[in-house]
């Protein structure tokens, strides 16, 4: 009886402690991570609704980009600019939210998509000017589409036809 009483204190009671003790921090990480995942979603939530606003509201701009050398004062007129700025941003914004988001948040696309979203606003933000004293060639026309259509199916956005 002697022996099961020291076996017991030597080796299950450890073993059983470090077992509890494991799942006890489990629950705990589980709960505190799951705190912060809804603000997470949200925080997405938010940034994809204003990239859809920003890509309704900048198409015609983008769509139709402006040769510097051909306005006046050969500067880009300030709708374009404010319209690149803001592409630019929301940009910045995706990509700090993709270095800050924790691993695996379901319904939210992965750090490498939201990246790659991030890396097409900014050749949106881009494609409002064409080179200096050209026109806009067939290539760069299709390049600013399919960064609008990558951009779409990245944050599951209705695709545009064109």
């Amino acid at each position: 009886m002697e022996k099961i009483l020291i076996l017991l204190k030597e080796a299950i009671v450890p073993i059983a402690t470090c077992v509890l003790s494991g799942i006890i921090s489990y629950i705990v990480s589980v709960r505190t991570a799951n705190k912060w995942v809804p603000a997470y979603r949200k925080k997405y939530e938010e940034l994809r609704i204003e990239v859809a606003e920003s890509l309704t509201m900048y198409a015609n701009l983008y769509t139709n980009p402006i040769d510097i050398a051909k306005t006046e004062n050969h500067q880009l007129p300030q709708n374009y600019a404010e319209a690149s700025s803001k592409l630019r941003n929301l940009a910045s914004k995706l990509k700090a939210f993709s270095e800050t988001m924790p691993p695996r948040i379901r319904k939210v696309p992965s750090k490498e998509a939201i990246d790659d979203a991030s890396s097409c606003l900014i050749g949106l933000s881009n494609s409002f000017t064409t080179p200096y004293n050209s026109n806009i060639s067939d290539a760069e026309r299709r390049n600013t589409y399919k960064y609008e259509n990558d951009l779409r199916q990245i944050l599951q956005l209705p695709l545009v036809k064109r």
